[in-house]
């Protein structure tokens, strides 16, 4: 299936293609080379609302000291910031969705912020006078 085509409610889709991302967000694809940070971005899209340790975006197998994590916690923004940085290069409107969604620190999340569909018609008419309007 086209990635154009896996888009759900309106959430980007990433897919790894070899060495580049393929991103895609309203109806628009992009293609990244790979970096870490897209890697990340990745992990968070996939489970919106999740709180996810950096530690784990950052591949560690055991739970790290204090020294460890917050070298996980710094070397992940960074990655996720970078990621964003390059996303919206190419394509702003996504880089803006992910600016507003995407929480870094020790734990990370993607918590979109849905626009709603607003209908072109006009607002139904009140009874009376149209000079009231």
């Amino acid at each position: 299936m086209p990635i154009e085509e896996t888009s759900r409610a309106g959430l980007p889709t990433f897919r790894k293609e070899a060495i580049v991302w393929a991103v895609a967000y309203r109806r628009k694809v992009i293609r990244l080379p790979a970096i870490k940070g897209l890697d990340y971005l990745s992990r968070l899209v996939a489970t919106p609302g999740a709180r996810v340790p950096a530690s784990e975006l950052a591949g560690r197998g055991d739970p790290p000291d204090a020294r460890g994590a917050e070298r996980d916690r710094v070397n992940v923004t960074k990655g996720i910031k970078e990621a964003i940085k390059r996303i919206a290069v190419h394509h702003p409107e996504l880089g803006l969705h992910l600016e507003q969604g995407v929480r870094t620190g020790a734990f990370c999340s993607y918590l979109p912020v849905l626009r709603l569909q607003l209908s072109a018609a006009p607002p139904p008419r009140r009874g009376g006078d149209e000079d009231d309007l």
